[in-house]
């Protein structure tokens, strides 16, 4: 019945078989990127013997193809097609009963605080109205089924069965897929049944299938029923050969011998699958309409569906205080440094009154409608800039006022939260400085922030969003650890705090100019803080206009020495390549060496670091202003090769605008005749950069 597929040499425990396959069973989106993520829907356990022949015969039954249901197998290189959902059901309530009756006859009994027993609460797949602390709410513990992966460890003969509905990333092109997972703790082995059913692309494998874990190797085993039998070849077996055993293989021999692993998943204070239903009905709603319309000259789709997943996951949170609150009227809120007023335009669109206040308006601003309320203004930490009419104030990305939030939310009223995603390391009244070389700055700031939050006298909830940016945690001030009377308390607290942090600060500043030899003006207005109007003396706002820091603004002469510095290092190696110069001739051109960026770095000349020292991205940022001539891949630099296919990528009115570097510089010059190549070949090849 079972039959050995493949299997990988390991180095691991048995603690640490369990915490890779809790990372694959809990966050399997990780590795299949058609995958949203996983909703528990009921979680069963048993400490005695079961048949496990006849616990898999029953559920093959339940789970195997509908009649007349054809199945496409698993391949993510299989082109995909849109499907509509209605089409098929997303899940059968009377297969999850019958599999929860399989299970309880089997000797699974309901987790003692996770019983799901009406059909609303197996419907809901998610919903918890009575969630008390949303802070222990994991992606595994949706609904508050949680599966005991510590008791796994401890206890050696447990057995755990999870109903659970695997989620599509892309609701248009997938139906989620129902599938059961046994964890056998005596056999080491976790065992996954998914529902074979629905004529679509499937978004996981549709075999059965299990990972089992002996004292010197992790094997994949396919799970053969009655009725079928899987080839080796089956591209389902061969996607978990070659996408999943390996990764549990690694996972395994990374994660401590306890077989703890670090919690870093994602959307962890709100349901994965609401997430991505309404996640994708504003992206239809918005995204693609506002990446067209986008007027300013940073790339929309960056900005767009960033903004688009924050929404989301603010709407979702505010609903969920809504719930437990028993209230209906939608938040309020306060965007502060709201950029390009993309969040404030969506969650006004959707219901929620708010303002944005930026200290620079956009283009932007201007199409969208006049109930978009954006104030262009200055905001600065002090009692005249308190916000009591609002319920939430808004953090994103918001720079040297981000450790101010929490300040501000306890400041304006007793009642106002907050939330902000820390990015840019900014503290009071100056730039953070780091204090602990064993953590990054990142996560320290992180840390200090939460800090701030809790001299504020909130309870800090901490979250990763699903954001195209590196800087993806949000940080939330929900709940106040004191009652209403306390503020006076409190405030005293946070002013104290505040003074102390800028003496500290204004004393490093002086230690570094003049060796603490004498004070200045800089300690005593941090003494003289609070006396003022301002909460910080020192405080100061960015300037509305920025200087343009991306190294298009360097001299002429500095660009040119910094490039040819670049190809010099290069071309000390030879690495020939072959390019198609014409339809019936290829060429052998020199394209040269690759260096590490790193070890470029070291390289270059103490006068070409300074120059690149205030520039965004430094070095990197340079090179890949001028892709025309280098190649940045991977942490590596190489010369661009010249390619013809690039006349028909690139614009008409593109073309010819800029003069081909290796025409005029390398030693074999351009590879390509002047017909082929995008750049131009001389002075009468340049054309007039004015198209359509």
């Amino acid at each position: 019945m079972d039959k050995i597929v493949h299997s990988l040499p390991v180095e691991a425990n048995a603690n640490q078989f369990w915490g890779a396959a809790r990372i694959y069973t809990e966050k399997p989106h990780i590795v299949n990127r058609r995958l949203c993520g996983v909703a528990n829907l009921w979680i069963g356990v048993c400490h005695d013997e079961y048949c496990r022949s006849s616990l898999i015969s029953h559920m093959s039954n339940v789970m195997k193809v509908r009649q007349g249901a054809h199945i496409n197998s698993y391949n993510c290189d299989i082109e995909e097609k849109q499907v509509d959902n209605n089409s098929e059901s997303e899940d059968s309530e009377e297969q999850v009963q019958t599999l929860k009756k399989i299970l309880i006859q089997e000797g699974f009994t309901s987790t003692s605080d996770n019983l799901v027993e009406s059909e609303e609460e197996i419907s809901g797949a998610g919903e918890d109205k009575g969630k008390e602390h949303l802070s222990n709410v994991s992606e595994a513990t949706v609904g508050g089924k949680s599966i005991p992966w510590q008791k796994l460890a401890e206890v050696k003969d447990l057995k755990v069965a999870i109903i659970r509905k695997v989620l599509p990333r892309q609701l248009k092109r997938y139906s989620s897929l129902l599938e059961v997972v046994v964890i056998d703790g005596r056999m080491l082995q976790v065992s996954f049944f998914p529902e074979k059913t629905g004529s679509t692309q499937s978004i996981s494998p549709r075999i059965h299938y299990s990972f089992r874990f002996t004292n010197h190797d992790i094997s994949l085993t396919a799970i053969i029923g009655t009725e079928e039998e899987i080839k080796d070849n089956d591209p389902n077996v061969t996607w978990l050969k070659q996408n999943v055993l390996p990764k549990l293989v690694k996972w395994a021999s990374e994660v401590e011998e306890d077989g703890n692993v670090e919690d870093r998943g994602s959307l962890k204070l709100v349901d994965v699958q609401e997430y991505n239903s309404l996640y994708q009905k504003l992206k239809i709603k918005y995204g693609q309409p506002l990446v067209e319309m986008w007027p300013e000259v940073t790339d929309p789709t960056k900005f767009v569906f960033e903004d688009v997943a924050i929404a989301t996951y603010l709407i979702l949170l505010w609903q969920q205080e809504r719930e437990k609150k028993g209230q209906t009227e939608y938040q309020t809120f306060a965007d502060l440094g709201c950029g390009n007023g993309l969040l404030v335009y969506i969650l006004t669109m959707e219901g929620y009154k708010g303002i944005g206040i930026d200290l620079k308006k956009r283009n932007i601003w201007d199409m969208f409608p006049e109930n978009v309320n954006l104030k262009e203004g200055v905001v600065e930490p002090s009692d005249k800039n308190l916000f009591p009419e609002f319920d939430w104030l808004i953090g994103n990305h918001s720079d040297e006022l981000t450790p101010w939030l929490p300040v501000i939310a306890a400041k304006s009223k007793f009642t106002t939260r907050f939330f902000v995603i820390p990015c840019c390391a900014h503290d009071f009244d100056c730039k953070y400085r780091r204090k602990t070389a064993s953590k990054s700055q990142y996560s320290e700031y992180l840390d200090y922030v939460k800090e701030v939050g809790d001299i504020c006298g909130f309870e800090m909830w901490q979250d990763k969003l699903r954001i195209p940016s590196t800087k993806r945690i949000c940080l939330i001030g929900q709940e106040r650890t004191y009652v209403e009377s306390e503020m006076p308390r409190i405030f005293k607290a946070v002013e104290e705090f505040i003074r102390i942090r800028n003496e500290a600060n204004a004393n490093s500043l002086v230690n570094q100019a003049s060796n603490g030899k004498h004070e200045t003006s800089l300690q005593n207005n941090a003494r003289e803080t609070l006396d003022s109007e301002l909460w910080s003396n020192n405080f100061k706002a960015r300037e509305a206009i920025q200087p343009v820091r991306n190294c298009t603004k360097l001299d002429q002469t500095v660009k040119e020495d910094l490039i040819s510095t670049v190809v010099g290092i290069l071309m000390e190696k030879k690495h020939l390549v072959e390019v198609p110069s014409t339809e019936n001739s290829i060429l052998k051109w020199d394209r040269g060496g690759s260096i590490v960026l790193g070890d470029l770095a070291k390289r270059m000349s103490p006068r070409q670091l300074s120059a690149l020292k205030n520039e965004c991205g430094g070095l990197q940022t340079f090179l890949r202003n001028h892709k025309h001539i280098f190649s940045t891949l991977k942490g590596e630099v190489s010369l661009q090769v010249p390619s013809p296919t690039l006349m028909g990528k690139v614009p008409k009115n593109r073309v010819k605008t800029k003069q081909c570097w290796f025409h005029s510089n390398h030693a074999q010059g351009c590879p390509l005749p002047s017909t082929l190549c995008v750049y131009a070949h001389g002075q009468d090849d340049l054309q007039n950069n004015q198209g359509p």
